[in-house]
């Protein structure tokens, strides 16, 4: 038995992706351009059950299609969202029945949307199991207001691990001192004056690495990446 996506892409090739059943793999493709899917399965519309997947890159598009919309993960560990919200009500609701389905999600990443509507999303939506949000898209950054916000938040009250993008230095504070579940943070900052050129092995001190040292407590470890050299990891114990 085995699956087939056909995507379509203007002024490139097509591409046919072809996997078996039962699907074995930890991650379901992401399968952005699918335009048909077919089958050797006797009848489509049965339920494609994928086990051993435990990471699912969702955007509603892809679900539309025939077979993909018959698609049913029980053991998704790790979430991805991009969706189009032009009913935003409608994707709330849609969005709040899939994470009650979603028992053992832990990990929770929401990209490419409007940061009014990822705000609605979050303090409209619950899940008993989520702990960790990746918040950290383009173009996206939280003040201090929204930043609140997320710590009163129904996900941001229970997160253990979170991801984001503030406009400057006193957010981190704030999401620090208002999260009383957090334990990890990695947190890209507007005001960080740190440029690819800064060398992580000299003697220059991280200005603003020394500055959330002096501000916050002692029993807090904070470092700058040493790859993705814009991110400050904070570990809060």
């Amino acid at each position: 038995k085995c699956h087939l996506f056909r995507q379509d892409i203007p002024d490139t090739r097509y591409y046919i992706d072809i996997f078996t059943l039962p699907y074995t793999f930890k991650d379901f493709p992401d399968v952005t351009n699918c335009i048909l899917s077919k089958s050797t399965r006797p009848y489509d519309n049965e339920y494609l059950t994928c086990d051993r997947v435990i990471n699912v890159h969702y955007k509603s598009t892809y679900f539309t299609v025939s077979i993909l919309s018959h698609a049913r993960f029980c053991n998704i560990q790790s979430l991805s969202l991009s969706l189009p919200f032009h009913d935003l009500f409608l994707s709330v609701s849609q969005l709040q029945l899939l994470l009650d389905r979603a028992v053992r999600l832990h990990s929770l990443r929401c990209f490419h949307w409007s940061l009014s509507n990822r705000q609605l999303l979050l303090m409209e939506i619950t899940s008993i199991s989520v702990r960790r949000l990746d918040l950290q898209d383009y173009n996206c950054d939280f003040d201090e207001e929204q930043c609140i916000q997320l710590s009163h938040s129904p996900l941001g009250i229970q997160c253990e691990t979170l991801l984001i993008t503030v406009k400057n230095r006193t957010n981190i504070l704030k999401l620090v001192n208002n999260m009383s579940n957090l334990q990890a943070l990695n947190v890209q900052c507007l005001d960080d004056n740190w440029t690819d050129e800064n060398d992580l092995t000299s003697s220059i001190d991280d200005e603003l690495v020394e500055w959330l040292r002096q501000q916050l407590p002692s029993t807090c470890t904070i470092m700058r990446d040493t790859f993705h050299v814009h991110d400050i990891r904070l570990w809060i114990r």
